[in-house]
């Protein structure tokens, strides 16, 4: 059985997944911390995994709003439940240095863009050109984002922190600065040297080969 597994399970099953708080976010140490602390069968660390991992559900109906992506309610549905399913067998996986809502994120895109392309497949010699352009058009923004989100993981970690305030929470530099306690001037120029080298490692990626 995986480790941790019993303290989610021994969750009340009655209550709905809303009920769950979800704290507010935390430094990427010590949500590795936490991790650990669930794997290792801690039950307060089982309720606030509960509460995270339930984010997923929403991550996926945001991006499929955000991307108009050709997906039934169920679906959406469906691919939130896997998301959750795979990111408990996966979490001896995160990285110390990675957000637990930015790996989800991620694993919300790939799955995604998977299902896209397996209903692509499906659809091919059934739909009219025009839908099928259309789900392509939606997949191939999908992975692009799937791509950036890769490449962020490859930065330091305060610098992709800021990257992902900025461009993905939409937050000012002066807001940033603020939650970081740092200067206006030291946002701008991690958020700067990102920017530069995800250009970089963007400019030179193999698309046949995972960023990781």
């Amino acid at each position: 059985m995986l480790p941790g597994y019993r303290a989610w399970a021994d969750l009340p099953s009655s209550a709905p997944s809303r009920n769950v708080s979800s704290p507010a976010p935390s430094p990427p140490d010590d949500d590795f911390e936490r991790v650990r602390a669930f794997l290792a069968g801690d039950a307060q660390a089982a309720v606030w995994i509960a509460g995270r991992l339930d984010a997923a559900r929403r991550m996926v109906a945001g991006l499929c709003r955000r991307f108009r992506l050709p997906l039934t309610r169920d679906q959406v549905d469906d691919i939130g439940h896997d998301v959750i399913l795979i990111a408990l067998r996966k979490l001896a996986q995160l990285p110390r240095h990675v957000p637990l809502d930015a790996w989800l994120h991620r694993m919300c895109s790939y799955e995604l863009a998977n299902a896209l392309r397996r209903q692509r497949r499906r659809a091919s010699a059934e739909l009219p050109g025009d839908v099928t352009d259309a789900a392509a058009g939606a997949l191939e923004r999908l992975e692009r984002q799937e791509l950036v989100l890769a490449a962020l993981e490859a930065l330091h970690a305060q610098d992709a922190t800021v990257v992902r305030q900025h461009l993905f929470d939409g937050l000012t530099f002066v807001e940033i600065a603020t939650r970081l306690g740092v200067t206006e001037n030291l946002v701008k120029g991690r958020y700067y040297r990102a920017m530069a080298q995800l250009a970089i490692t963007l400019r030179h990626h193999d698309p046949g080969r995972d960023l990781q």
